[in-house]
């Protein structure tokens, strides 16, 4: 999958096959003297911003790469976000958030209106994505950019990797719509398509679904709690609730 876009393949150095096991272990190039894009501290907003923007255009180039790929019914070997992979995230968050429903009396509605936003996740032009595209899984070595941690590689709407860079909490607004709008420029130069905002809300609203669907214990913590706002939030904007 990586092969085909420059830029994106490490060497292989070799493979190792554990005699006692059967297991193969694949040796790639070790990117050294790195840092995360996550360590990089927030009050250092400049150096930040750079390390957003670049990520935010890569990504996007790599989204324009691989949906011709995924058009012509290649790489069948990826997992594809379809309407019913969707659901489930909504339906499980319904389930585990019982305990919650007093104090987000809202959410029931909005899990049973999941389709009023997948279907703009799905009418979306379909790519290859990251999957997990946090700054966590984005180094930079020498100012230049490197993606790691591909296991949650799918087929789906590139927005969802853009929504993914800033999800969370604290992130400054200037760095937000800097990565929007890099991501465009690099992914549409002569324009994005015109539900691209609602599309990127959609891919916001499934995020937190996701994660709150994911356990049970995940969906009450305390820490989590603020995901509720966050959705509750762009269910508004989406004009769901």
């Amino acid at each position: 999958m990586l092969k085909a876009t420059p830029g994106y393949t490490p060497k292989c150095l070799g493979t190792h096959i554990v005699g006692r096991t059967g297991e193969t272990w694949l040796m790639l190039q070790y990117v050294g003297r790195y840092v995360r894009v996550s360590d990089i501290s927030r009050w250092l907003e400049s150096r930040l911003a750079k390390a957003m923007a670049q990520g935010a255009r890569s990504i996007a180039q790599f989204h324009t790469a691989q949906e011709s790929r995924v058009s012509s019914g290649g790489l069948p070997f990826l997992i594809r976000y379809d309407a019913d992979y969707f659901r489930g995230w909504p339906r499980r968050t319904a389930e585990f958030a019982k305990p919650l429903a007093e104090r987000f009396p809202w959410l029931m509605e909005l899990c049973e209106r999941c389709d009023d936003w997948l279907t703009l996740l799905l009418a979306a032009p379909q790519t290859v994505i990251h999957g997990e595209f946090y700054t966590k899984h984005m180094l930079m070595r020498h100012k230049r950019i490197y993606f790691v941690d591909w296991e949650s590689a799918a087929i789906a709407a590139g927005e969802i990797d853009l929504a993914t860079m800033t999800e969370g909490k604290g992130w400054p607004a200037e760095i937000v719509r800097l990565c929007e709008r890099e991501y465009q420029l690099a992914r549409w130069p002569q324009g994005a398509p015109a539900n691209f905002e609602r599309t990127l809300e959609a891919a916001r609203m499934y995020l937190h679904f996701r994660w709150l669907g994911e356990r049970p214990e995940w969906t009450v913590r305390e820490k989590t709690l603020w995901r509720y706002d966050h959705l509750h939030r762009a269910g508004q904007r989406l004009g769901l609730i």
